[in-house]
């Protein structure tokens, strides 16, 4: 966090996460190493891409970081004529988007049997459209953690 006394030092960036689950509110934060990126420039708030991994301290160890273009859109995406067709191909019926976030394994467990209940949920409800959110592996599963995987044919 930042103020105008203090600004913002390699060593105090991260990535806060707020999510509410059943009323109750839960914060998320992972600290940002930039040591390997030889120069960045950032602000508070800024919306960024960072490319680098997690270690098991908690720290995600940035390599390399990414502004994303600002979009300024001079004319309209659609036409009227395309979005009334569009709106008839639908039936007049809403747009059903199905989305889930990760991570679909447990921190005992790489099978992916929440995925498969998701997948699931998805055949029988057929939303038009499906959006998956990582991480999809549990961060902390021990098998990832100890590097002991296992991978058994079926």
């Amino acid at each position: 966090m930042s103020t105008e006394d203090n600004k913002l030092r390699p060593d105090t960036i991260g990535i806060l996460n707020t999510s509410e689950d059943q009323g109750q509110t839960s914060v998320f934060r992972l600290k940002l190493n930039l040591s390997e990126v030889p120069f960045f420039s950032l602000f508070e708030g800024e919306i960024i891409v960072a490319e680098g991994f997690q270690d098991s301290n908690s720290k995600f160890n940035v390599n390399r970081i990414f502004k994303p273009e600002a979009n300024t859109i001079s004319k309209p995406l659609y036409d009227y004529d395309f979005l009334k067709k569009c709106q008839t191909m639908q039936q007049q019926k809403a747009l059903s988007v199905m989305v889930a976030s990760g991570p679909f394994t447990t921190a005992d467990s790489l099978s992916y049997d929440a995925l498969r209940d998701l997948f699931e949920l998805v055949q029988r409800d057929r939303p038009h459209t499906l959006v998956l959110l990582g991480p999809f592996l549990d961060g902390g599963n021990n098998d990832i953690k100890s590097g002991d995987i296992c991978i058994k044919d079926k």
